[in-house]
């Protein structure tokens, strides 16, 4: 049956992987791949024919529909499969540093650099002059909007990664792993409530503030098939079946949420 190739917003890899065994013994495809990145950065490697997914999860509408728009997914096939919140996390190494924030609005210059404490936000990823969007610093850059304080929040935001410096942080796994491993000065930083709590992680960080729920409730994970992909229609029908059905607490059990009924 050849292969079966998933491409997904990094923060569903853990779920995903928590699901693959039991991908394999239903669909028993030749080989089954999961490729993971921000949403933008996969959507730019579909676009330009880097990768060929064959079902496509996203941490935000926009990236999805920017592949219905491309001819990359047919128009009606996307669903909305997931939802997550936003969050602000600190290290718990170095607490008293960042003990006086407890709100998005409480990310001020007193609280953070006059303190050395960092400050982590997926940023967006440029590639050939072409903007393609974090989903995750989207929604921080709306979440400190909101109580008026991007003009420094954006500005004080660490860049690059510590450990490879010319290595920016476009993804929100890179920004939940530098806030987790600032062992030597505290670190705070904007990633999604899956990412705060999936072990190891839970262990090492401290969520401290959630989002504005008119941010929180915009977050939604669509799915979709990839017009392209080679998978029977039947077969990818029961594949997406599956992950919208029995096996949607395989997310459940990794702190996403369902979907918000339109009643």
């Amino acid at each position: 049956m050849a292969t079966l190739t998933i491409a997904a917003a990094a923060s569903l890899l853990p779920a995903l992987q928590d699901m693959q065994p039991e991908l394999e013994r239903l669909f028993p495809f030749d080989d089954q791949f999961i490729i993971d990145g921000s949403s933008g950065s996969l959507v730019n490697q579909i676009v330009n024919g880097v990768i060929h997914p064959d079902i496509f999860i996203s941490a935000a509408l926009e990236p999805m529909e920017e592949l219905v728009d491309e001819g990359f997914v047919t128009s009606g096939k996307e669903a909305p499969l997931l939802r997550n919140s936003l969050v602000l996390i600190r290290n718990k190494v170095n607490t008293p540093a960042t003990q006086n924030i407890i709100s998005f609005n409480q990310v001020t210059y007193d609280n953070t650099t006059a303190k050395n404490v960092r400050i982590y936000i997926p940023e967006p990823e440029t590639v050939g002059g072409v903007v393609y969007e974090v989903p995750a610093g989207r929604y921080a850059r709306r979440a400190f909007n909101y109580f008026g304080n991007w003009a420094f929040a954006g500005q004080a935001a660490h860049r690059l990664d510590d450990d490879t410096p010319a290595a920016p942080i476009f993804s929100v796994a890179r920004a939940r792993n530098l806030v987790a491993g600032r062992t030597t000065s505290a670190a705070i930083g904007t990633v999604y409530f899956t990412d705060a709590m999936t072990a190891p992680w839970r262990d090492s960080l401290e969520i401290i503030a959630i989002a504005p729920p008119s941010v929180n409730s915009d977050i939604i994970y669509p799915i979709a098939p990839l017009s392209a992909s080679p998978i029977s229609s039947h077969v990818m029908t029961n594949i997406l079946n599956f992950i919208k059905g029995d096996g949607i607490h395989y997310f459940y059990d990794r702190g996403f949420l369902p979907l918000i009924s339109a009643n």
